[in-house]
């Protein structure tokens, strides 16, 4: 037996208590009726043949039950529950979505992206990992299968351990890049911010052509610099490291 919802139509400012939202439900790929929720908080109602509804229903009370971690209590499964179930899958994957079209990665059990701009293509994902501040422990979504990355966006939301993931462990570590170059002049940390010296503490002396734009939205996304500000800073600093 597999119900599927197709049609749905999410609407994030009605959902105050509850989500609200339509769809059309399917069961083995026939549709057998629609699901809908008003977003206070009531239950979500299954409308069709009442006759088939009530069947479904009993098939699926007869299946596994649900435990509740929090209430500490086991009930029946219901079709109500499916749906709802199926309406969180679908908004996680369309969150899934949203967040790959972007340079995304975890940190410190947080979700931290680059800036738009910024398009998440092979070239780019390979230099964000020789970064000086990346560190291996760090999981660049773009890396992972739609799924698995589904996986981790749900275990944030609901404040969980990421779990061990097929496609994280099928990663290599990154392969750090050191190049030697001569010291940052004594007289350019002095004239740093404190803004600039934690930005130093990341990039001090180890810059490239093909870094820049991963640098500068550094500067601009963690460390607090203005766009403008960060171009002419990392300008300054790759003189003053390369002399």
């Amino acid at each position: 037996m597999n119900i599927e919802l197709k049609n749905v139509k999410h609407f994030p400012s009605g959902s105050q208590e509850t989500n609200c939202f339509t769809a059309n439900l399917y069961l083995d790929g026939k549709k057998i009726g629609s699901a809908e929720n008003d977003g206070h908080g009531g239950c979500t109602f299954i409308h069709g043949d009442t006759k088939q509804i009530k069947a479904i229903d009993s098939l699926i009370k007869r299946g596994p039950k649900i435990h509740s971690e929090v209430n500490n209590i086991t009930f029946d499964n219901s079709i109500e529950l499916v749906v709802d179930e199926l309406l969180m899958k679908f908004l996680f994957e369309q969150e899934t979505k949203k967040v790959l079209r972007r340079v995304s990665y975890i940190k410190d059990g947080a979700l931290y992206q680059m800036p738009a701009k910024i398009k998440p293509d092979e070239k780019t994902l390979r230099e964000v990992k020789l970064v000086k501040w990346w560190k291996d422990e760090y999981i660049l979504l773009n890396e992972l299968t739609f799924d698995d990355v589904t996986v981790v966006l749900i275990a944030l939301d609901n404040d969980e351990v990421i779990p061990d993931l097929p496609s994280v462990k099928a990663i290599a570590p990154s392969t750090k890049v050191v190049q030697e170059t001569k010291p940052v002049p004594t007289k350019v940390v002095e004239k740093s911010t404190s803004k600039r010296a934690e930005a130093e503490k990341y990039f001090g002396g180890r810059f490239g052509k093909d870094e820049r734009k991963v640098v500068i939205s550094y500067f601009v996304e963690v460390i607090g610099l203005t766009k403008s500000g960060s171009s002419t800073y990392y300008q300054n600093f790759k003189k003053a490291a390369e002399k």
